[in-house]
Parts: structure tokens; C-alpha cells; sequence
């Protein structure tokens, strides 16, 4: 296993345990009542290292939104035109239920 990959994928990790943190603090207490030294210390970081990963508390709170434009972008690409208010909530209903928070 390379040492790259090795990096790669704790880099991966981190980033996901204080995405993780945020979303499960702010759905707690709401985005205004939590500060990022409670998101870093919830995630088990240094603040210097959440701030590596996300530079800003509002990207926190919306580091998903491009992956959601573009794969509801692509979900409209690929179906016919009758089928896109249903392919839409069904890809929303996918994401909004599926197994997204580690808590």
C-alpha cells in the first residue's frame, strides 16, 4: 500500500469527522449558537487543522451544496423529460435518507 494512498484517505477521514461534527452541532443547537472551537474539538482536531479543511465556519455548513447541484444537474441529464420532477425527488429522497451522518 503506498504511503500516498495511505495519506489520501486519513485526509478523507479527517475531513469527514468535523463535516461530521458541524452537521451534528448545528442540527443540535443551530448554526448560530455553535462556534468552530466546539465543531474542532468535537471532531477531535486542532483548530489550526479544521481550518485547513474548511477555511471558513459558512463552509462548514454548506461543504455538500456542489456535490448536490452536480448530481442533481446529472440526474436531469439522464432522463427523458416526463421523468424529471420524479427522478429529482427521487435522487433528493436518496440523499436526505441515506446514511450520511456518522454520529
Amino acid at each position: 500500500m503506498s504511503e500516498s494512498g495511505r495519506r489520501e484517505r486519513k485526509k478523507a477521514q479527517t475531513r469527514k469527522a468535523i463535516g461530521n461534527a458541524a452537521l451534528r452541532l448545528f442540527l443540535e443547537r443551530g448554526y448560530d449558537q455553535v462556534s468552530v472551537r466546539e465543531i474542532a474539538d468535537a471532531a477531535d482536531v486542532s483548530l489550526s487543522t479544521l481550518f485547513n479543511y474548511y477555511p471558513t465556519k459558512e463552509s462548514l455548513a454548506f461543504d455538500e451544496s456542489e456535490a448536490i447541484g452536480s448530481a442533481l444537474a446529472a440526474t436531469v441529464r439522464d432522463c427523458a423529460p416526463q421523468e424529471v420532477v420524479g427522478a429529482l425527488w427521487a435522487s433528493l429522497t436518496r440523499r436526505r435518507c441515506g446514511p450520511t451522518l456518522a454520529v
